[in-house]
């Protein structure tokens, strides 16, 4: 989004119809800034239609169904979580509960039902915590993270990147893509 007017993405209130088209920019413009790097993963794809819409009403495309690419499927609900259960200029953030609920009711409409699947089983099994890994009561993801990144047990935890939404981007990308952890690395380390 760093191409998107300040007074856009921080408006305490709903969009115009042409703020939302200016807003709308950001994916193709992300795209764009990152296809000049050379990734050792599809990452613009990821990032360029991380917008679309399981049943074709997204953008910047409208692409839909297995179309969208898996990774960007994945990043919208990752995103979605995300945004929902943060403080926004327009909004307080949600409760868990909320947000998985208004997640859950958008399976097959905006988002993969399988990824919703998958992300609810691991939010149920406690693999979706994103508490720093060196806090005490950090979730099995410190471990996989550990492993992703081959940090030793005894490395200095402050050595591990703070998880963040690429972590679970990652997470899923294991478990829907069957991608080897080099792989994931790769994804994670590429944005």
């Amino acid at each position: 989004k760093l191409a998107i007017p300040e007074h856009i993405l921080n408006k305490p209130g709903r969009l115009t119809p042409g703020e939302y088209e200016e807003m709308k920019k950001h994916a193709d413009i992300g795209a764009s800034i990152l296809s000049a790097v050379d990734f050792p993963f599809p990452v613009v794809p990821i990032v360029r239609h991380h917008h679309e819409n399981w049943d074709g009403s997204g953008y910047p495309h409208g692409l839909s169904g297995t179309a969208i690419p898996l990774g960007a499927r994945i990043l919208s609900v990752v995103d979605c979580y995300d945004a929902l259960t943060s403080d926004r200029p327009y909004r307080r953030r949600m409760n868990t509960d909320e947000a998985l609920d208004i997640i859950q009711s958008r399976s097959g409409r905006m988002y993969d039902p399988s990824v919703i699947r998958t992300f609810l089983e691991l939010h149920a099994a406690g693999e979706m915590n994103t508490k720093d890994p060196g806090d005490e009561g950090a979730s099995p993801l410190r471990a996989r993270i550990q492993k992703l990144f081959e940090v030793a047990p005894a490395a200095p935890v402050r050595a591990l990147p703070k998880p963040t939404c690429q972590h679970t981007v990652g997470q899923f990308m294991s478990t829907l893509g069957g991608l080897d952890s080099p792989d994931v690395a790769h994804a994670i380390s590429a944005f």
